[in-house]
């Protein structure tokens, strides 16, 4: 088994053609053997085509049409650059489809779905590197009409050569140590075994290759196992110990059976009787939802075994020495171990439950906690308070769980009564007294009585007066755990609670407070239940450190979600965290905070090591106009620091000293981009002309507008007549504006005849446009049945928009029933049968085509005011956020701050967006800000947009002409 780092450096070694040779064997494997070979496309670019059904590892469904596979090979891809490389790459990629009177579109074929492939490795970091690469090509792939997309980095890359080592051992660059370990020892064995002695001929440093090694090899300890499902004890899958029994009675009560059993059970018969399959069980924590699985799957799947790991890397290994069946436990409570960032993917997935590599099916357990599964399935948009998409995160645990064919099974914290009938019977039966107990609790559910979950809350509440310093570590664990700190040494532990003492307490600690604190936060309670759980360490006796109580977890970051932690707290975590990737997230977490003071320190000691590191520390010496500083990043390699300079010339008026160095390489594209857009909001022709003049082309993209926005016909006109069809493009789009129609029409008809690269498409959109908003209907009409032939789809997708402006229901209805899969077209008849109250039948078009209509189902409900039947719909479908998303705003849009504030507080996440939605209608930045300075997410994302966008940060500077 190769070692992910060691293959991860051996990419660099291979050669181009090498690389595209390793990306076609991989696709191969992972799409089947109809995959033709690498060739000169017709315009040049190297690619792989597939042609037809292919189930692909991580779709939400089976990809069937015509797949381009492109390899992006980076030649030096080090540093901060390789983001902006590969992000040049998509574009340039993407825009030689979009253009009709290329090479490519005139002779090639427009994919249906894209896959790229790169030997850059990427940063799992939420919402930059791999997120920031994929938001980037879902913009194009809705443009060109794609199907569905993939994305492999040199970690996929990577994952996949684990997956297949027969491909990684046909390169001899990526034949690792540990093969030639493993190879060695294979050869070692069959010797061994034949009887024969095994002569060998090494050099001194041959020997110690070898030798270090095995040592690597054996200091990686295995991290998974495989345990018969009827010898796995139920504790070892996460259920909670309960209470001591009395007399004679086992330590797990007979289990109770629960409602949701018998769908349970058929979910996971169903998957081992067709090949294969995930199975997704939410539910908080102590509900039962592992003791119900545990019972599940000694009923229905006796005889497997069950694979239990550590984490991700565990799992691949596992899969990758055994192909027998199995079911595969992945716990994500309470925090996300194999789904987060980085973890599993799809194609993992996928491949193991697709029964093609394997001797027998293996069955997927995603158990998660609902708010970790709701943050999940949401797919994050642009609301109202933002002005670009949020980042992604979590697109590939979504991924994941959408291989599941089944609804998600909740687990519900109460008992139904039927359930509790059953419970009540059973304690009668056996005189169990925790069962009887359990069932008088009227504050905690059944499950977590059971659970000692009062308990622990207990410890906390009444330890606050008790014992206030072991309080104050339990408080501190609840709140390290919320910035992401999931191991808390004893050092970590005895430092924080000092933060968490009033004065007095601080002063009047007796001797020994931190040792008494951890034991009263350690120590066991009824059922072996503790607030603080240690862990084992490496060696026998060796602090392993702590890790919070789940049901504590979850309670605490309820109750403490709007609480911020104590400013001393960051200087705890500056001084005794020492590993870098916790670090990062922690500076990440304070400047989030906008704990500017707190987060610039965590900054200084992670940006070499994390890009969005660089990236904040960059605006941080912005804000305070440290050129110098910025300058010192640059020489240091931080790309970032570039963009602050830039700013910084921008802000102070010296754009000749900026023109001079327009042509570095080390400033992106995109880079100048921006800083023409800046321009060209502040008016400034000259500076745009002098840039146009020295060549680039930011310059006079931004100057046509500047012309057009000032109305400036004659020099457009000359413009266009010297052959720019940008400026063609904006004459037309002035032409319109001044209500000169047919004038208009020329321009775009002589553009899509004559015109090139982009600039067709583009006119024909526009022209779509402007004969939809000017009543045209016969024409657009006549032209869409034109262009239908041609399956170009922009003159239908207006023509439906211009239905919908002029209230044609029937004439709609008909155009849907001509071509009732089509997407955009069911949007706006299910729209205009919103508008027009038509509810009876867009209930039945939401039943028909779910994906585009149920949200404007929900939006008429919203408008109707109903909401009980928005409320019934959103308790029915937890993840349908949409549902959900219609409640609030219908709350938010009859002021009802009241009611979502309550449902914010109570742990619902749309909720909290919505919180902050009002808040930011409102003008209240200032609960905004203190929402934030506690860690709430939406609160810290509304910051993050509001204040760390550069033309935000510069908008109170004036800029000179040169």
């Amino acid at each position: 088994m190769a070692d992910d780092g060691e293959v991860d450096d051996n990419l660099s070694r291979l050669g181009e053609r090498q690389f595209e040779d390793l990306c076609r064997a991989l696709a191969i494997h992972v799409l089947g053997a109809g995959l033709l070979v690498f060739g000169d496309g017709p315009d040049g670019g190297r690619e792989a085509t597939f042609d037809g059904p292919v189930t692909y590892p991580g779709s939400m469904q089976p990809w069937n049409g015509y797949v381009v596979l492109q390899a992006k090979y980076r030649r030096k891809g080090v540093g901060n650059n390789d983001i902006r490389w590969l992000s040049d790459q998509v574009k340039h990629e993407f825009k030689t489809w979009f253009a009709p009177a290329r090479q490519r579109s005139r002779a090639g074929r427009r994919p249906e779905y894209l896959i790229v492939t790169t030997n850059v490795r990427l940063s799992s970091v939420p919402g930059y590197g791999k997120d920031k690469i994929r938001e980037l090509m879902d913009g194009y792939a809705r443009q060109l009409g794609l199907k569905d997309f993939a994305l492999w980095d040199g970690d996929q890359l990577s994952a996949y050569l684990n997956v297949y080592p027969n491909v990684r051992a046909s390169f001899s660059h990526l034949i690792t140590p540990g093969d030639v370990l493993a190879k060695v020892l294979d050869v070692v064995g069959q010797a061994s075994d034949s009887g024969s002695p095994l002569i060998t001929r090494a050099t001194g440093n041959d020997l110690a290759a070898v030798a270090g090694a095995g040592s690597a090899a054996a200091s990686r300890r295995r991290t998974w196992r495989l345990v018969p499902v009827e010898s796995c004890s139920a504790f070892e899958l996460g259920v909670h110990p309960t209470l001591e029994p009395a007399g004679e009675l086992p330590r797990l009560p007979r289990y109770i059976a629960r409602d949701h059993d018998s769908t349970l059970c058929a979910q996971l018969r169903r998957a081992a009787e067709h090949g294969g399959g995930s199975v997704v069980v939410l539910g908080d924590s102590s509900t039962g939802k592992s003791r119900s699985l545990y019972e599940a799957c000694r009923h229905v799947l006796a005889g497997w075994p069950i694979l239990l790991a550590e984490d991700s890397d565990g799992i691949r290994q596992a899969r990758a020495e055994s192909s027998q069946r199995m079911v595969m436990w992945l716990d994500d409570t309470p925090s996300p171990r194999f789904l987060a960032p980085g973890g599993l993917t799809a194609s993992d997935i996928a491949v193991w439950t697709s029964n093609e590599s394997t001797d027998g099916p293996t069955i997927v357990i995603h158990v998660l906690w609902p708010a970790v599964y709701q943050e999940i399935a949401a797919a994050p948009t642009a609301c109202i308070i933002e002005s670009r998409p949020v980042p992604d995160p979590w697109r590939t645990a979504r991924e994941c769980l959408g291989l599941a064919k089944e609804p998600a099974l909740s687990v519900s914290d109460r008992i139904t009564s039927a359930e509790r009938q059953r419970a009540s019977a059973l304690a009668a039966e056996t005189g169990d007294a925790r069962l009887h107990a359990a069932l008088d609790d009227g504050h905690f559910g059944f499950a977590q009585h059971l659970a000692g979950a009062p308990q622990v809350i207990d410890r906390w509440k009444l330890g606050q007066g008790s014992q206030p310093y072991g309080a104050a570590v339990i408080t501190a664990a609840v709140d390290l755990t919320r910035l992401g700190v999931q191991v808390l040494s004893r050092e970590l532990l005895a430092a924080a609670m000092a933060t968490y003492l009033t004065d007095e307490q601080f002063a009047e600690a007796p001797p020994g407070a931190v040792d008494s604190a951890l034991q009263y936060a350690t120590a066991k309670l009824r059922g072996g239940v503790r607030a603080l759980h240690p862990r084992r360490g490496s060696q026998l006796g060796e602090d392993g450190g702590f890790v919070l109580n789940d049901y504590l977890q979850q309670r605490g970051e309820l109750e403490r979600h709007y609480v911020p932690v104590p400013t001393a707290l960051w200087e705890v975590l500056e001084l005794q965290v020492t590993d870098m990737e916790l670090l990062s997230s922690l500076a990440l977490a304070a400047d989030d905070r906008g704990l500017t003071e707190q987060a610039l320190p965590l900054l200084l000691r992670t940006y070499m090591i994390d890009e969005e590191c660089s990236w904040r520390l960059t605006y941080l010496f912005m804000l305070q106009g440290r050129e110098d500083r910025l300058r010192e990043l640059s020489g240091e390699g931080v790309g970032a620091a570039l963009w602050g300079i830039v700013w910084l010339m921008i802000s102070r008026g010296r754009l000749e000293n900026l023109i001079q160095q327009w042509g570095d390489e080390a400033v992106s594209q995109d880079g100048w981009y921006n800083l023409a857009e800046m321009l060209y909001r502040r008016g400034d022709e000259a500076t745009l002309r002098k840039l146009m003049d020295t060549g680039h082309g930011e310059g006079r993209f931004y100057l046509v507008w500047l012309l057009k926005d000032q109305h400036r016909e004659v020099d457009l006109e000359s413009m266009a007549d010297a052959g720019g069809q940008d400026a063609q493009m904006k004459l037309a789009k002035l032409y319109e504006e001044q209500g000169r129609i047919d004038e208009a029409i020329g321009e775009y008809d002589d553009l899509i005849g004559n015109g090139d690269g982009d600039f067709p498409d583009e006119a024909a959109r526009s022209l779509a446009g402007l004969l939809a908003r000017t009543g045209r209907r016969e024409e657009l009409k006549e032209w869409m049945v034109q262009a239908d032939a041609e399956s170009y789809r922009i003159p239908r997708m207006h023509y439906a928009q211009l239905l919908w402006s002029e209230q044609r229901v029937d004439d709609l209805r008909d155009l849907v029933k001509a071509d009732d899969s089509r997407f955009p077209e069911l949007v706006r008849f299910a729209r205009l049968l919103s508008h027009l109250g038509l509810v009876d039948e867009l209930r039945e078009l939401a039943e028909k085509h779910p994906s585009a209509a149920r949200g404007e189902l929900h939006r008429a409900f919203a408008a109707a005011g109903a909401e009980q039947e928005l409320r019934a719909l959103s308790r029915e479908n937890k993840s349908a956020s949409d549902t959900h998303r219609h409640l609030l705003e219908m709350l938010a849009r009859q002021g009802r701050e009241a009611d979502i504030r309550q449902m914010a507080h109570a742990g619902d996440r749309e909720a909290r967006q919505m919180l902050v939605e009002v808040l930011a209608r409102e003008g209240r930045s200032a609960e905004i800000k203190a929402m934030a300075a506690a860690g709430d997410p939406a609160a810290c994302r509304h910051r993050q947009n509001q204040f760390q966008r550069p033309e935000t940060l510069l908008g109170s500077f004036s800029i000179k002409n040169t």
